[in-house]
Parts: structure tokens; sequence; C-alpha cells
């Protein structure tokens, strides 16, 4: 290899600050001695890495001018009359009907663009820049980058990857944190609309004359990936491990102390989790911990409050990405009761199974292969096979707190191994592949 620094350019649709593979992808290169460029979404909850320069402004510029057409359409409906209560109140329900128009609109148009892609597969990357508007802006500012490798986080950079690399030279690392086509293979719209426009993007991709490889999170899309699209060798399988942390086991008590983190959204097992809670009675405690939709968090809390659970369920804020380890140390059991309904989500292998073992946690999570694969391997804790509230209750109630304190310190005993300073190597070794295969082929 040449003694020139190398570029790297990191491409996601996401605030980087707040994603933890993407910081962790720049973290070591720039450890490594490479120059990294990061283009992603301006903002972010966590504080910036040292390699990332700080931007400003909001993710999504097409909002702004939404925003800007429904006030110039309201003043147009219902002009400037005085100050009067009266007709505040009318330019609100207009501002509100035009709203409701153009969010129409946009959804007759998204699903019309979809379909299309459905018909005329051919069509995938022309509908791609135009469903996804912030596309384009990302590939404005990354186009004036000269990359030796382009790191493709998730298919929708892919496009933008492909393009930099025909235009500015390159080799391309698509790595794929989720089965992409089967993301949300649940709902009937994404495999109707979503589903053909992401299967064509990777083919595009993977079937193209440029220089591209293909890492994953798991060994389970790795193997659906390389049939999926008849790939000559399996995808590079870099785990979501943390960098290690200092912890200490710490002896279980009552109440035993349960976690979850992570985005709080719908289809995370939320609501049975807080369900489990009420079977397993007194002498536990669940804490919620990560960002949350308002609407969402109030449901949950309306479900605590139902079930008589205010003193032992709590949602509480969000830490920083990178504090998410350390601050998980003070509890005893880290649960994720993810449901089986996909393969995406056989193929599971998150971010939060491995930070709950970094943190010297007994882990608790649904018997998905991916998973099961690991809590077993390493002796860190319990599946259960029953994904229902009574499943998980059972399964927590029969565990002793000394059996839980053991749990806690074979997850610290498996930290050695599984975390971030052990699985980077094979990335860093990955990018030096393909940036000389690529000088080779040029």
């Amino acid at each position: 290899m040449t003694s020139k620094q190398l570029t790297a350019c990191l491409l996601v649709y996401n605030t980087i600050p707040d994603d933890p593979r993407v910081r962790r992808q720049g973290d070591v290169l720039s450890e490594q001695g490479w120059n990294v460029v990061g283009i992603g979404l301006p903002g972010g909850r966590d504080t910036s890495p040292e390699w990332l320069k700080e931007e400003k402004g909001e993710a999504s510029p097409l909002g702004e001018v939404q925003r800007s057409l429904l006030y110039k359409a309201v003043r147009i409906v219902l002009p400037e009359a005085g100050d009067g209560v009266q007709v505040g109140v009318v330019r609100k329900y207009v501002r509100t009907i035009i709203r409701i128009v153009f969010r129409a609109i946009a959804i007759i148009k998204f699903a019309l663009l979809h379909a299309l892609v459905l018909i005329r597969p051919s069509t995938h990357n022309g509908v791609y820049w135009r469903v996804l508007p912030v596309a384009a802006t990302l590939y404005e500012r990354a186009r004036l980058v000269k990359a030796d490798v382009w790191v493709a986080n998730d298919w929708n950079t892919l496009p933008i990857a492909l393009r930099l690399a025909r235009e500015n030279g390159g080799a391309i690392l698509y790595d794929t944190h989720e089965f992409a086509v089967d993301e949300y293979d649940q709902k009937l719209l994404w495999r109707l609309l979503r589903k053909p426009l992401v299967q064509e993007i990777e083919k595009e991709a993977l079937k193209s004359d440029e220089t591209v490889v293909v890492s994953t999170v798991s060994d389970g899309i790795a193997s659906a990936l390389a049939v999926l699209y008849d790939l000559p060798s399996k995808p590079m399988v870099v785990r979501n491990t943390p960098k290690r942390v200092d912890v200490t086991a710490r002896p279980v008590e009552r109440p035993i102390k349960i976690l979850y983190h992570g985005v709080v959204a719908p289809g995370r097992g939320l609501e049975v989790s807080i369900e489990a809670m009420r079977l397993l009675g007194d002498g536990y405690h669940l804490s919620i911990r990560g960002p949350a939709d308002p609407s969402y968090a109030e449901e949950l809390n309306r479900q605590v409050t139902r079930a008589g659970l205010a003193d032992r369920v709590a949602l509480i804020p969000p830490v920083p990405m990178t504090d998410l380890v350390a601050q998980a140390t003070v509890f005893d059991i880290g649960l994720f009761s993810l449901p089986g309904h996909s393969r995406h989500n056989q193929f599971a292998l998150p971010n939060k199974l491995f930070e709950y073992i970094g943190a010297g946690l007994c882990v608790c999570v649904s018997a998905l292969p991916e998973m099961k694969a690991i809590v077993e391997h390493y002796n860190v804790g319990k599946v259960f096979e029953d994904e229902t509230a009574q499943g998980i209750a059972t399964t927590i109630g029969k565990l002793t707190p000394e059996e839980i304190y053991q749990y806690k310190r074979k997850s610290l005993a498996a930290a050695e191994d599984l975390c971030w300073e052990s699985e980077s190597r094979k990335f860093v070794k990955m990018l030096s592949d393909v940036t000389d295969m690529h000088r080779a082929a040029s």
C-alpha cells in the first residue's frame, strides 16, 4: 500500500453524532491515520466527534420550503385583516386545511413514484432522487471530496456513493446495517412500494463495474444478501460492538433493575415488556431510555398508569450515544423483546445487545437466531422463546439475584472479545483491501 494518506468519505442518511456505527467507523479510521470526511444530516443530540466538522441547519431543506409555501398560501387565502381573535382562529384552521392538502399531495406523489418502480424497475434511479430529496443535498456536499473509498451506510446512500465513484473515482464499501429489502416487511405498503426500490438500488450497485465490497452486522444478513444477489463471496460481518468501558460487576439487590435502551418506537416489544412487569409483581423496576415521539411516549405512559405501574416502570430521557454503556452499568438486566415477524428481525444483531454486555448486564432477549447465538455462546443471560408478556415474565422471574450476578460477570468477560477495539480491525483491513483492489483494477 502507498504511504499517501487515504481518504474515506462516510455517507449516512442520519445525524452522524447520534449514529453509533458511523461515528465508530470515523473514530477508528482517524486513529489509523486516514483522512475522514463525514457527510450526513446536520444537527444531532450528541456532541460531534473530533474528526467531524460542525454543520448548521435543518436536516430537511424540503420541510422548510413546504412550511414557507404553507404560510404564503395562508396569507393569500386569508389576508391580514387586523389582529382580531376571530381572524386568528380562522387563519389557524385555514393553515391546518392547507397543511393537510400539502400532506395528501406528497403522499399521492410518493405512492405513484414508488409504483413506477414496480411497473418499470429501470426507473429506480430517477425515483430515488425524487423521493429522497435530501439525497441531492448530501451528494452536492460530497461531490467536492476526492475519496479513495466511499462508505455508503445503508441502502439510502448507495446511489450517492455510486454516482460519486463514477464521477470522482474511488471504491465503494456498502455497509448495510439492516437486511434492507425486508426491513419493514410486516407492512403491506412497504412490500408493495418501497421494497422494489430498495432491491433495484442494491442490485444496480452490486452488479455494477465499480469496485464494490459489502459488509453488514450479522451472519444471517450476510448469507441472505449473498443468495439474493448471487454474490461471488459472502459479505464481511462487522458487528455493532461498542468501545470497552471499565466496569465492575455490581451485586444484585431488590428491586432488580431492568433496562431497555434504544429508540422508543412501535415494533420493539415495549408494550409487552410493560405488561410483563405487571405479571412479575414487586421486586422489579423497568427503565425505558431513549429518544421517543411524544405521542408514542404518552401512549406508553398511559399503559403504565392503567396497569398501576407508575412506581415500577419509568420512561427516562436519552443520554448521549457515547455515554450509553457507562450509564447502563447501574442496571442488572438488559431487556429487548423484539418480535420475530420478519426475516429482518430474525437476522437482527443490534447495538443494544453488545452495549448491555459491555455494561456488564445479564441479557434477556427474544430467541431470534442471531441474538440467541451470542447469548448462548458467551452464556451471558437468557432468551425467551415465547415473546408474550407471560413468556418474558416467566423467564426473568426464574432468575435469582445470584444467577443474575453470575451472568453479569460473564458479560464482562465476553466484553473483552465483543468490543469495537477487536471488531474494528476487520473494518480497517476491509477498507485498505478495497482501496488496493480499486487501484489494481484502475
